[in-house]
């Protein structure tokens, strides 16, 4: 006597197959997720340290332009600019302040000075008494800075060169006491009142402190104000800023 309708334990080669196929793409599938979502938590990462990079740099910069020349002894001579001497190096522009820190334990006359270190770059700062002839060595901040640019305006909103022997201007043309758009007149040459900085107008690019797998695979170019230029790096994320800072002791 056959049974018939005989039951089939197991599965069959075909069905594990379909089955290991299918289980390879779901594999697949959650490892594609998990990499775009490293991705994008490596670049959110980076846009933030970029982002806070500038924003500490901007605050830095400001605290102190905003107290040159406070309580301090200033002259009209073109090298002081007032308590705030300008260091012009294209994109890695530089300041001396001085001011009256009063935040010491004994207040006292201070030097300011700001630079960009060399790579990777970073704002570095030194802070000294203003009597000392030989300057410490600046150290880095936290911030990542790849390029500062300054430009000065003085209390009749002309752009003046912190350079008291060059111009911008036509040849024959440079004024005396009146704007002139996109000109950097002498400051040598201008009145005494003229040479009095109202604001610095500062522009910012700051930069993640490591790459970005996958993330711009080219070189790229941020042009600032002035025309200079700085080419980015693949892989970094970069942050924009600028800011215009009031400089209230200095154009009185």
């Amino acid at each position: 006597m056959t049974r018939s309708g005989t039951r089939r334990n197991g599965f069959s080669l075909i069905e594990i197959m379909i089955a290991s196929a299918i289980t390879l793409m779901l594999f697949g599938m959650i490892a594609q997720f998990m990499g775009l979502q490293g991705r994008a938590s490596s670049f959110q990462k980076a846009t933030n340290e970029a982002t806070d990079s500038a924003r500490i740099a901007l605050s830095l910069l400001s605290w102190d332009i905003q107290n040159a020349g406070y309580r301090v002894t200033v002259t009209d001579d073109p090298a002081d600019m007032l308590g705030l001497r300008a260091i012009e190096n294209g994109n890695a522009d530089g300041f001396v302040i001085r001011y009256l820190d009063e935040s010491l334990a004994t207040p006292a006359s201070q030097r300011i000075s700001y630079s960009l270190g060399d790579e990777p770059r970073s704002l570095k700062r030194a802070q000294y008494p203003d009597t000392n002839a030989t300057p410490p060595s600046e150290q880095p901040t936290v911030a990542t800075v790849v390029a500062l640019n300054a430009a000065y305006v003085t209390r009749s909103n002309q752009f003046v060169s912190p350079d008291p022997n060059t111009s911008s201007c036509p040849a024959g043309t440079e004024p005396v006491g009146s704007p002139v758009e996109n000109c950097l007149v002498t400051w040598k040459n201008q009145p005494t009142a003229e040479r009095l900085v109202r604001s610095v107008d500062l522009e910012i690019l700051a930069r993640s402190s490591s790459r970005v797998p996958g993330y711009q695979d080219k070189k790229g170019t941020y042009t600032f104000s002035d025309g200079s230029t700085y080419t980015t790096e693949p892989g970094f994320v970069y942050h924009y800023a600028e800011q215009t800072v009031v400089a209230p002791n200095l154009g009185r």
